[in-house]
């Protein structure tokens, strides 16, 4: 298992997860699943990890082998998609009810649905 603290997984590197990114704490590690291989290689080439795995499945946070109680200080859903974002929020929150879990809101409409998956905070993408 990693040894690592301060964690966080971004899921997705779309535009606004690239600039969060790059603003997230010195002393943290970021951690990128996206399933875009164009996406994976960017964020490479930006220095962070980035693995070619499902932010909507279980299976990809168990490939992970971190404690997420432990070790992530959150999940951030940043893709571009709002269903994508209700979609990842429901599978991390079908194994974990605790950790930090922000999304991001392209669409005022789909706010509802993300407050059901129990987010803590949701964001709201400038257009």
């Amino acid at each position: 298992m990693i040894k690592l603290k301060n964690i966080f997984i971004l899921c997705g590197y779309e535009d606004v997860a690239q600039e969060v990114a790059k603003t997230l704490d010195k002393n943290s590690k970021v951690i990128i699943l996206d399933e875009d291989n164009t996406r994976i290689q960017k964020a490479h080439k930006d220095g962070f990890i980035a693995l070619n795995y499902d932010p909507g499945s279980v299976a990809s946070y168990k490939k992970l082998n971190i404690n997420i109680d432990t070790q992530v200080k959150a999940i951030l859903c940043l893709r571009s998609n709002d269903i994508e974002n209700v979609y990842t929020s429901l599978t991390v929150r079908s194994f974990n009810k605790d950790v930090y879990l922000l999304s991001l809101l392209k669409n005022e409409a789909n706010r509802k649905k993300l407050r059901f998956t129990g987010v803590n905070e949701i964001i709201c993408a400038k257009e």
